[in-house]
């Protein structure tokens, strides 16, 4: 678990936009992140202000992940790393998430944090803050695999978290960027994901279920 990798981090991270509280309402994400409405980002009238506002967005998310990382390391550090108790109730904790992730059978890590059509942001900053918002209210549904990305970033240096958190909302931000340009084009591909969710949410809760178990 402490030697998993940037593009494993990577992937976890597409594996988060593919979640039941991100997947379904990326539209109205990059709606109210942009301040366009969801008509024209996919016309591609508003592409390079969408462009703008969901990189603006996404690096408001990554701050909030790169922080937590920083968080875990910085813990991690003060108890003089992670001891083999410890280790063995982290992995404990990933196969309770990933069974949850799976089975859903604690319901306020299900929760989700939809957008409102209120208070859209003005410029660059306000969809950086955003961002942020939305990385704290996303953390709960994405918790399970942010989870294990947050335990293997607590084995390392405060650098190496931060860098691996940003690998992790790298693969989380690049389909949503993608999604605001090409909107239109990728509809059909998420619409299909989206009919698949509940086999994707299952086969994402087996995967940590396992690397819990290995951690153990």
């Amino acid at each position: 678990m402490s030697e998993i990798g940037f593009p494993a981090a990577f992937a976890a991270g597409l594996l988060s936009f593919l979640s039941p509280c991100v997947l379904p309402l990326v539209p109205a994400y990059l709606s109210m992140a942009s301040g366009y409405a969801v008509a024209d980002i996919a016309s591609g009238s508003a592409r390079l202000g969408t462009l703008r506002r969901s990189l603006a967005f996404s690096a408001g998310f990554t701050l909030v992940f790169a922080a937590l990382g920083i968080a875990c390391s910085g813990v991690a550090a003060l108890l003089g790393g992670l001891s083999r108790t410890l280790t063995i109730a982290s992995g404990i904790v990933v196969i309770v998430l990933g069974l949850n992730l799976a089975l859903d059978f604690i319901k306020p890590l299900s929760r989700t944090a939809k957008p409102s059509s209120a208070g859209r942001p003005k410029g660059f900053l306000g969809s950086l803050a955003l961002g942020m918002a939305f990385g704290a209210g996303w953390t709960p549904c994405v918790g399970p695999i942010l989870a294990s990305i947050l335990l293997a970033a607590a084995q390392g240096g405060m650098a190496r978290a931060a860098l691996l958190l940003a690998a992790y909302s790298a693969g989380l931000a690049l389909p949503f960027v993608a999604a605001g340009l090409f909107l239109d084009r990728l509809r059909p591909a998420m619409d299909w994901l989206k009919r698949r969710g509940d086999a994707i949410r299952r086969a994402s809760g087996a995967l940590l279920a396992i690397l819990g178990t290995l951690m153990i």
